[in-house]
């Protein structure tokens, strides 16, 4: 499961909140980064922030479809931001693919106009590269380290068949 970062359902407890009995997931963080003894509940009435791991397909699909991705740059930080939150707050893997896409390009441009890139930008980029980088690495099996390059290896392959 998927909530926030790549968990497993350790067990379901019933709580009680507000004087109410729910039943609420306990989930354990598959992250290097997360302590064993890191547990996170969430209620069983908000699936809506769970989500399965996707798939070596899907994971296939969505790195395919990144050259073809075309947004213009949102020049209100404000808006921008609130793009950021929106897509990454979804949990899904081609929303950070889209936000990394996105920040991406524009870094590049930053970078060949020898402009400092806005360190808010970097902070979602890192972000969205984090919870991306997870789900793919566990999915195809590789570091977390290593997806940026696989990626890339996939996208110069398609390159040359084109």
């Amino acid at each position: 499961m998927i909530y926030k970062h790549i968990c497993h359902i350790h067990d379901i407890e019933e709580r009680t909140f507000n004087n109410e009995l729910k039943l609420y997931y306990v989930l354990k963080p598959f992250s290097d980064c997360a302590s064993l003894s890191t547990n996170i509940s969430v209620s069983i009435d908000t699936p809506r922030i769970l989500r399965k791991v996707a798939s070596k397909d899907e994971v296939h699909d969505i790195i395919d479809r990144l050259p073809d991705i075309d947004q213009d740059w949102i020049a209100s930080y404000r808006k921008r931001e609130q793009f950021y939150k929106e897509k990454i707050d979804s949990g899904e893997l081609y929303s950070f693919a889209l936000v990394i896409n996105y920040i991406y390009k524009e870094k590049i441009r930053y970078l060949e106009e020898k402009r400092p890139f806005p360190s808010k930008d970097q902070q979602y980029l890192n972000k969205a590269e984090m919870y991306f980088n997870q789900e793919i690495g566990y999915i195809m099996n590789i570091p977390e380290k290593d997806v940026e390059k696989y990626v890339k290896e996939i996208l110069d392959i398609k390159d040359e068949i084109n």
